[in-house]
């Protein structure tokens, strides 16, 4: 019987008119029926039966214990090492050679002797090379601590520590860190924007191409305002319509080269549409919701330079934002192309010298605005040969195909600049010998 039906069976005993009266042993068995009631277990839920064995609470109890801790053995993994000659680890007070791959760990310190280097890969966040004399310690699965000496390659969620300050990326960066034996930071990032922060906690951005020197007294640049500071997303679209923009631009240069006048209409169109449309990126959130959509037939190319300006103070940018704005001019107004013509066989060189013959006749500011769009292509190839499976090959494959002449020496010794030391090294072997 439930509480419900009882209650309702006592009410109507005591409600009804009657004139008996209760006795005492009427009472009992009302007291005694509604205990019983209440006195009555109700039948377990299958998972409450289930829980009563003891090895299933052991087994769920060590399936917890399991997913907070890492299992045994890997908790102080961190990446592995690739020496070049001579090179150290310091583990647990023990120094022993690393011969070859060697794995790394938490807490490790590596010596790189003379004339030797260094391959350090930490959990797919970090890839560089350490130069020879470097002192690097290991204090996180995801951190180096760069002591002195270089360390040349990639960052992607990792860190790379100095005494002066931690540099991390907003994306896959590509740089350069040195610290001298006084212990001053000099910050090269080659690709893409990297972060730097001060033991004091000052913040800056610092974007592909600037460099920064950290030093014991150095003050980092204020921020703009975050109502007003462009969001990594946005900078992330904005950079990408402006590479869209110039390769649509050369398009267009090289289709009137071919007399495909049609595609070199449609190309120069889309690559004026796409300059404009950084406008309505400008206009959006900062996660790149479109609040309000422009009439981008009403903006012009340099209210869109305008608008950029009052909305960052990277120098970076804003050059590129100028020079693919001047190369647009460039090719609206250009009436005769055929002396630009070049075809090496490789297109990233190719678009190198036609950038070059393009800027040759102008003032030399605007010949400025023409070497940073040519110093993307020299990053690109730097990129590309790095990240070839073989990158001895692929150095061999280009100095191949790039003519002997002083634009293609010239583009290759500012190649050579952008890869590590080994990279390097086969690259001027191979331009000592043409």
């Amino acid at each position: 019987m439930g509480f419900e039906k009882l209650q309702k069976r006592l009410q109507e005993f005591f409600m009804t008119e009657t004139e008996l009266s209760v006795n005492n042993a009427q009472k009992a068995r009302i007291r005694e029926r509604t205990f019983a009631e209440f006195s009555q277990k109700s039948p377990r839920a299958p998972w409450q039966q289930i829980w009563k064995s003891s090895w299933v609470r052991s087994a769920t109890f060590g399936a917890i214990i399991l997913s907070l801790f890492p299992l045994f053995g890997n908790e102080r993994s961190a990446g592995e090492l690739h020496p070049n000659g001579l090179v150290e680890i310091v583990r647990n007070g023990e120094v022993f050679i690393a011969t070859e791959k060697t794995p790394l760990r938490i807490g490790d310190q590596i010596l790189v002797g003379n004339n030797a280097s260094a391959e350090i890969q930490l959990r797919k966040s970090l890839n560089t090379v350490a130069s020879e004399r470097a002192e690097i310690r290991i204090p996180r699965g995801d951190s180096l601590f760069l002591v002195k000496g270089s360390l040349d390659g990639d960052i992607s969620g990792g860190s790379i520590q100095t005494n002066r300050g931690t540099i991390d990326s907003i994306q896959t960066a590509s740089l350069n860190v040195s610290v001298s034996e006084s212990g001053e930071a000099h910050i090269r990032p080659r690709q893409n924007d990297i972060w730097v922060t001060s033991w004091d906690q000052d913040k800056a951005l610092i974007s592909a191409g600037e460099e920064l020197r950290l030093q014991t007294d150095t003050q980092l640049p204020p921020e703009m305002p975050e109502d007003l500071r462009l969001s990594s997303s946005q900078i992330l679209a904005i950079r990408a319509k402006l590479l869209i923009a110039r390769t649509k631009a050369l398009n267009s240069l090289e289709a009137r080269l071919y007399q495909d006048n049609e595609r070199a209409l449609s190309e120069f169109e889309s690559a004026d549409r796409t300059f404009r449309s950084i406008a309505q990126v400008l206009k959006s959130s900062r996660n790149l919701q479109i609040l309000r959509r422009e009439n981008l037939d009403l903006i012009q190319r340099p209210d869109v330079i305008d608008r950029l300006a009052e909305r960052t103070e990277r120098e970076n940018l804003l050059e590129n934002a100028y020079a693919v704005d001047t190369l647009l001019d460039i090719v609206e107004t250009e009436r005769d192309p055929q002396f630009l013509t070049i075809d090496s066989g490789l297109l990233i060189f190719n678009r190198y010298v036609l950038l070059q013959r393009l800027f040759a006749p102008l003032p030399s500011e605007l010949r400025a605005r023409g070497w940073v769009l040519q110093e993307q292509y020299i990053a690109a190839l730097a990129q590309q040969i790095r990240n070839a499976p073989s990158p001895e090959e692929e150095i061999i494959s280009v100095v191949s195909i790039i003519p002997k002449s002083g634009a293609g020496r010239q583009f290759l010794q500012q190649v050579q600049l952008l890869l590590p030391d080994d990279q390097r090294g086969a690259l001027e072997r191979l331009l000592e010998n043409r």
